[in-house]
């Protein structure tokens, strides 16, 4: 069975090669894709409840998911944002904590770490959607 069967996730990166790595990954552990291409669509489906967790890359050429994570920050109840980040960027996953990322991984990524980053953040209270 795959382990994130019936969840969702709106997927936002830079890189269309990364997107289609990490969108049929994700579909292998069982999520349902959903791509957005700006933080305005991203921002749409976290705050609607259509997607469990929003997932996105960020760098210092693709600053969009800052946004998105200042207007989520002020939307109660929408899914929350894990963000891939350069492993040497530190300052920039950083800044993404202070604006209300749930968490972050590296890039490039480690499928296993993020398998339990998205775990947690599915199973953080603040992020429990109330039916």
């Amino acid at each position: 069975m795959k382990p994130f069967a019936g969840k969702s996730i709106a997927l936002w990166v830079e890189e269309l090669d990364e997107l289609a790595q990490l969108g049929a990954a994700l579909v292998n552990l069982g999520f349902a894709v959903y791509t957005v291409d700006s933080a305005a669509d991203a921002r749409g489906l976290a705050g609607s409840g259509a997607v469990d967790l929003v997932l996105t890359s960020l760098s210092r050429t693709f600053t969009g998911p800052l946004e998105l994570l200042s207007w989520i920050g002020d939307d109660e109840g929408a899914a929350g944002v894990v963000v891939a980040v350069d492993q040497w960027d530190k300052d920039l996953y950083l800044e993404a904590l202070r604006r209300g990322a749930f968490d972050g991984v590296a890039l490039p990524l480690d499928m296993p770490e993020l398998e339990r980053i998205l775990e947690r953040a599915l199973a953080a209270p603040q992020l429990q959607r109330i039916a």
